[in-house]
């Protein structure tokens, strides 16, 4: 819900991990209404009509 991003690293013999650090509800976000459907549409757009290179979007669900 905004544009920090947390690296980290699990060491974990023989167990693959999936992990989401979700944000503080509480805390300031850079964007207070997050239009997920928006991003999707415009993300598609600059890719079907310029040059832009944008990471393929395959679904929004």
């Amino acid at each position: 819900m905004s544009s920090e991003t947390l690296l980290f690293a699990i060491e974990h013999p023989n167990r693959p991990c999936a992990l989401r650090l979700a944000a503080d509800p509480a805390a300031y976000t850079v964007s207070p209404s997050y239009d997920m459907a928006r991003q999707y549409r415009t993300m598609r757009l600059v890719a079907e009509h310029s040059d832009v290179p944008v990471p393929r979007v395959l679904w929004l669900e």
